[in-house]
Formats: structure tokens, C-alpha cells, sequence
């Protein structure tokens, strides 16, 4: 990869290896302002234009290889794994503590840290649609195939992702830029 550091290099391999086990990933663009990134633009401020029907990505490992600094890789949940992403500042870690005390914590298979101090933990697929704020700070980004239709005729699976290293991402507790 052109430009890409040590660090993004190992990253992009992680990367592969998700797709080459069954995680669809995407790669995303990043919103400009003025011919700068603007990491509040894009789909709902988050930094990068999804790309349509990212829902439907299939597993390849090649897209990893056309990835360039700047842009985000993504993965989908409701393939190969599924993600709970803990927010420490909303009360994710308490959440989480909860369900590990009553027993109803999945097993992590991998983690990985957030810009704002949280963390994705790649669990086995829970055969949920994707949610937001399941518990205080805890999102599941999940998916499966059930046949439900939106308004507008699309398919509507569930499914939702997460954003993976190298992405550059603003942190929602100090708006500081990182990884």
C-alpha cells in the first residue's frame, strides 16, 4: 500500500484475514470541506461517505488492497462475527460488567480499541438486528436476513458495522483525531 505506515500495514492484514474468514469489509471515502478531511462530515457526521448498498458487501479480501491513507475500512456484522461496541463515556463499561455478571456476555473472539476510549469486541454472530444504545453505551452492530422490506422497497437485513484500524476517526470524548 502506497503511503501506508507500519502500523496501517499490520492493520490492513487483520483486515484480510476478517474477509478471508467470512467479514464482509467496505471501504469508505472521506468527507472534504474545502479540500481538507472534515472528520464531522459525511453520513451522519462520521468523518467518510458510506457507499450505497454497503449492507450487501460480501466477504473479499482484495478490497482491502484498495485501500489508501485517508479513507476508512469498515466491517459488516451478521456474516462470520458480530460487534458489541462498549462506550465507556455513556456507561458502557457498567453495561457490559452487567451482562458478564448475569452471565450474558458472549465470548470475545478479538477486541480492539476505539479513538474515544471504548472498544469493539468481535463475538459470534447473535443472529440480532443492529442496534444502537441496547443497554447504556452498548451498541450491538449485528445483522440477519429476514426477509423485512423497507418503505422504499429495499431489503432491510439489519445490518450494521463498525469502523476498523487504520480509519481514522474523531474522538466523541475529546474530539481529538485517532485511530
Amino acid at each position: 500500500m502506497d503511503g501506508a505506515n507500519p502500523d496501517e500495514l499490520e492493520a490492513l492484514d487483520v483486515a484480510r484475514d476478517l474477509a478471508r474468514h467470512g467479514v464482509p469489509i467496505f471501504l469508505a471515502k472521506p468527507a472534504a470541506a474545502q479540500g481538507k478531511w472534515d472528520p464531522a462530515g459525511g453520513h451522519n457526521g462520521c468523518g467518510y461517505w458510506l457507499p450505497d448498498g454497503w449492507h450487501l458487501t460480501t466477504p473479499d479480501p482484495a478490497v482491502v488492497d484498495a485501500w489508501k491513507p485517508g479513507m476508512a475500512l469498515c466491517a459488516v456484522g451478521g456474516h462470520a462475527v458480530d460487534f458489541l461496541d462498549v462506550d465507556p463515556r455513556n456507561g458502557g463499561d457498567q453495561s457490559a460488567e452487567q451482562l458478564r455478571a448475569a452471565a450474558l456476555w458472549p465470548v470475545a473472539i478479538g477486541e480492539a480499541a476505539t479513538p474515544s476510549g471504548g472498544t469493539h469486541h468481535l463475538v459470534n454472530v447473535l443472529r440480532v438486528r443492529s442496534r444502537d444504545n441496547v443497554l447504556p453505551g452498548l451498541d450491538v452492530k449485528a445483522g440477519h436476513a429476514e426477509g423485512r422490506v423497507k418503505g422504499d422497497g429495499t431489503p432491510d437485513d439489519g445490518r450494521g458495522f463498525v469502523f476498523l484500524a487504520p480509519t481514522r476517526k474523531r474522538s466523541k470524548s475529546s474530539g481529538r483525531v485517532g485511530r
